[in-house]
């Protein structure tokens, strides 16, 4: 049963090889092109595959640059929080230096007072006291 069955499928495979043999050169016919069509046609499908190619490259770069774009726009990111930040410290460093500015300034006329005041105060404790001195002896 199975060798009739696979010799009939080679029967099959065989009637329906000679069909397309025997139709082949009746479909050529209908279809006719010159060679210097036909050689036009196979330059323009070797463009055609060149650029799919180029295409493809085109595609494979952008794809690489667009990752490139969103790790530089990370970094930029980056830097401008980093900015911001350096930005504030040095806003808070010069407050600082102004307080410190303001207050050394401070310092300063009060210690120029202070010192003239001690000068004349002391004379002026020292000289009472051998006004005392003198009175007593």
């Amino acid at each position: 049963m199975q060798r009739m069955t696979l010799n009939l499928r080679k029967l099959q495979a065989s009637l329906i090889l000679v069909l397309l043999l025997l139709a082949t050169p009746l479909w050529a016919n209908d279809i006719c092109f010159s060679e210097s069509d036909a050689s036009t046609m196979v330059v323009e499908l070797e463009k055609g595959r060149l650029c799919e190619k180029q295409i493809i490259q085109y595609e494979d770069a952008t794809r690489e640059l667009t990752e490139q774009i969103g790790q530089l726009r990370i970094q930029v990111d980056a830097m401008n929080v980093k900015f911001d930040e350096t930005v504030k410290q040095l806003e808070a460093e010069r407050k600082i230096a102004e307080e410190k500015d303001k207050a050394r300034l401070e310092e300063i006329k009060q210690a120029g007072k202070p010192q003239w005041m001690m000068l004349f105060g002391g004379f002026g404790a020292g000289a009472l006291l051998v006004g005392a001195l003198i009175l007593l002896l």
